[in-house]
């Protein structure tokens, strides 16, 4: 199901000491792929923080939008990331365990 996510672009995977560079080029296209015409801004202070200080703060600027991210925990050394609709992740927690809200 994975692999399915991430090569039809609902999510995508990154290194675990990936920069926010290479994050938010994934984000990028999973707003698009939502059509959303949000756009990262105020981001200046994640490009020198570590992915676990990072995600949580994009569903901070997420806030008024009604999405988030969330972390599919495949236990591995890279984080799995989707976009979801912020009404829906609690169900997908009950779904499935690893789904995590950043």
């Amino acid at each position: 199901m994975i692999d399915f996510l991430i090569e039809n672009k609902y999510a995508f995977e990154v290194d675990w000491k990936a920069d926010y560079i290479e994050v938010k080029t994934g984000l990028e296209s999973l707003f698009q792929k939502k059509e959303m015409s949000f756009t990262l801004v105020q981001d200046e202070d994640l490009y020198d923080l570590e992915p676990e200080i990072y995600f949580p703060k994009i569903n901070v600027l997420l806030f008024n939008t009604d999405f988030s991210i969330i972390n599919l925990d495949i236990d591995s050394d890279s984080y799995v990331t989707a976009l979801v609709e912020t009404k829906k992740v609690l169900h997908l927690q009950i779904v499935d365990e690893r789904i995590k809200l950043y």
